[in-house]
């Protein structure tokens, strides 16, 4: 009985010594640097710009235990003193595990990682200050989450290689060498709500990259993606950047929309780099020296983005290089130094419903283009031109509103096949049109009032045809000098200060249809060193001085079926070494000199089966050595 009960007393001591021991672990603490616990596995979910991601809760209690420089940490882990380190600070080493440094600072000696995680999923990295190290956080072959942290001066940030499907958020970053944020083949990465001074984030070989919220300010670009498609960036803010606010190249479906960016002094907002089938969308881009280029790109999409105040006289809203089939629509480009648009070398585009005023030099300027649509772009107030098109073909310009520019409204140099229809240029400082060496021009419905020079003024210009074009109060409504086969039809030329049309060294030109040449202040109609032109249907009345005016060495001029009544001077004037010529089966009454006027050596022309009656001084006249002219059939 005594051997029992000594038995059961050793029991319950064994008992009574495991329970004590293990209260006690459970309640001592050892100090050191960090204390750390096993992870749990329950997650909570974090929704922040229209994304959502899982983070591991924060653990409930820890094992701890000192760790230095250089360790291994497999477990959740908060810091608890500042550490300085040489070479790399901590390692995460295991999975599902959180560090956070609760504010306090990893300091290196310029190399290697302040925080790495190799290998390893589902690792976070928060509320650290990071300095001085080659890779402030480091990511490679693995996935985590950087979030509240702050990085500085190091080499490279934030550094993820490798390392797909990560999350950088609302972490701080300033004066790093190199980059900020740097991503290598890591795709699926969001970065939100960071703050970048002086860095910049660089992504390279990395998909699907959603840049959201951010500030960036003080550094030579905002975002440089580049071999990275899918790349999205979304509502950022950029200041002060010195070359490119966000640059994407090499790749498909770079998205920018509703970002601003301010003051880029040398490069451009957002650039688009042998990008293909990209959109940017409703951008705010202002004191910069360019807007947004697109250099080699196809299928690009640039949509209401408002492009205003050039920081460089050489500067362009909109910059389109060596680029087919974009569509540009929708965009304010205001007050840029050069252009408001350049078109450099690029075809098949789209260029519609854009507003481009108060541009240094040029509205639009064209460039070796072919088979570019320019449709309802408003071009107003321009220090010079408001539309160039040099050395391009095959272009169409579509309703566009060219007014108030400096110089010219539309000006359209060396070109071939354009079709120039239903526009409007008024109000211009020069000419509305001015088209000059080219060839198979299509100049039709087009609308020029109130120019001080031409409504259309043209050179060297052959095989064109210009139809039911309005081309009134200008000074002169249509000239067109030292040009061949080329064809006028319905032409309104009125109330202009001189001309309604000149024709100056013009060979097989054709005036016809319902043209009207009434009331200028000068002559209906001039041709001066003018041959071969067929003129008939004109109606040239109530003009300050001749109807139809043959001057100057022209021959071979035919006027037939037209009126020409009521002018201030007489009705058809053919003078100055002018012969054989044929005004024919015309109504030329009611003129305050004479119906046909031959004077100063105008010679063997035929006026015939003309009704000449109610001319004030007569029906004809023949003066100063005009001989040989035929005059029969004619009536009153």
């Amino acid at each position: 009985m005594r051997k029992n009960n000594g038995h059961l007393i050793a029991v319950i001591f064994i008992i009574i010594i495991a329970v004590v021991t293990s209260f006690i672990l459970s309640r001592t603490t050892i100090t050191g640097r960090v204390s750390y616990g096993i992870p749990e596995e329950p997650v909570q979910e974090i929704q922040e710009g229209g994304i959502s991601y899982n983070i591991p809760e924060e653990p409930g209690s820890y094992e701890s235990a000192a760790v230095n420089c250089g360790d291994s940490i497999s477990v959740n882990t908060n810091l608890t003193e500042n550490l300085t380190c040489n070479g790399s600070a901590l390692n995460l080493d295991e999975n599902n595990i959180y560090l956070d440094c609760k504010g306090y600072t990893i300091r290196g000696n310029t190399s290697s990682s302040g925080v790495r995680v190799m290998s390893n999923y589902n690792v976070t990295i928060k509320n650290c200050i990071i300095v001085n190290f080659t890779r402030g956080i480091y990511y490679k072959n693995s996935n985590g989450t950087a979030v509240n942290n702050t990085v500085y001066l190091n080499s490279k940030g934030i550094y993820l290689y490798n390392s797909s499907d990560s999350f950088v958020d609302n972490n701080v970053l300033y004066n790093n060498t190199q980059y900020g944020i740097h991503l290598l083949l890591s795709n699926d990465v969001d970065i939100i709500n960071n703050s970048l001074d002086g860095d910049y984030v660089q992504i390279e070989h990395s998909n699907s990259t959603y840049a959201f919220n951010n500030n960036i300010s003080a550094s030579v670009y905002g975002f440089y993606a580049t071999y990275s498609n899918d790349f999205l960036a979304e509502n950022n803010t950029l200041n002060n950047i010195s070359t490119t606010g966000i640059w994407c190249g090499h790749s498909l479906n770079c998205s920018v929309f509703n970002n601003t960016v301010d003051n880029s002094l040398s490069g451009s907002a957002v650039s688009l780099i042998s990008q293909n089938r990209s959109r940017v969308i409703d951008n705010q881009l202002s004191n910069l020296k360019h807007g947004i280029i697109v250099n080699t790109g196809f299928y690009n999409n640039i949509t209401d983005n408002n492009v205003v105040n050039a920081s460089d006289s050489d500067g362009a809203g909109i910059g389109l290089y060596y680029s087919d089939f974009n569509r540009i629509t929708g965009n304010i480009l205001s007050g840029y130094g050069k252009y408001g648009m350049n078109v450099l070398d690029a075809h098949n585009n789209t260029i519609s419903n854009n507003s481009m005023d108060s541009n240094a030099n040029y509205g639009i300027y064209v460039d070796a283009s072919r088979n570019n649509t320019f449709y309802r772009n408003n071009v107003t107030g321009n220090h010079e031109y408001g539309v160039v098109l040099f050395n391009s073909s095959y272009n169409t310009l579509q309703e566009m509103l060219s007014v108030g520019n400096n110089r010219t409204g539309i000006f359209i140099k060396t070109t071939s096949g354009n079709k120039i229809i239903n526009n409007t240029a008024s109000n211009n400082s020069a000419s509305g049109f001015y088209l000059a060496w080219s060839n198979n021009t299509n100049m039709s419905f087009n609308t020029a009032e109130h120019n001080y020079f031409a409504g259309i003024n043209s050179f060297m210009v052959e095989s064109s045809v210009f139809e039911s074009n309005s081309l009134n109060y200008n000074f002169i409504g249509l000239t067109l000098r030292n040009s061949t086969n080329n064809t006028l039809i319905d032409t309104s030329a009125e109330g202009n200060s001189g001309y309604g049309i000149n024709l100056f060294a013009c060979v097989d030109t054709t005036v016809s249809g319902a043209t009207k040449l009434f009331d200028n202040n000068a002559d209906g109609m001039i041709m001066l060193r003018t041959n071969n032109t067929a003129v008939s249907g004109v109606n040239a009345s109530s003009n300050n001085a001749t109807g139809v005016n043959i001057n100057l060495f022209s021959y071979h001029n035919n006027i037939t079926d037209s009126i020409i009544i009521d002018n201030k001077l007489s009705g058809v004037l053919i003078e100055f070494f002018s012969s054989f010529n044929l005004v024919n089966n015309s109504n030329i009454t009611s003129n305050d000199r004479y119906g046909v006027e031959l004077d100063f050596h105008a010679v063997n022309n035929t006026v015939s089966y003309n009704n000449l009656s109610s001319n004030i001084l007569g029906n004809y006249t023949e003066t100063d050595y005009s001989v040989n002219n035929t005059f029969v059939g004619n009536t009153g």
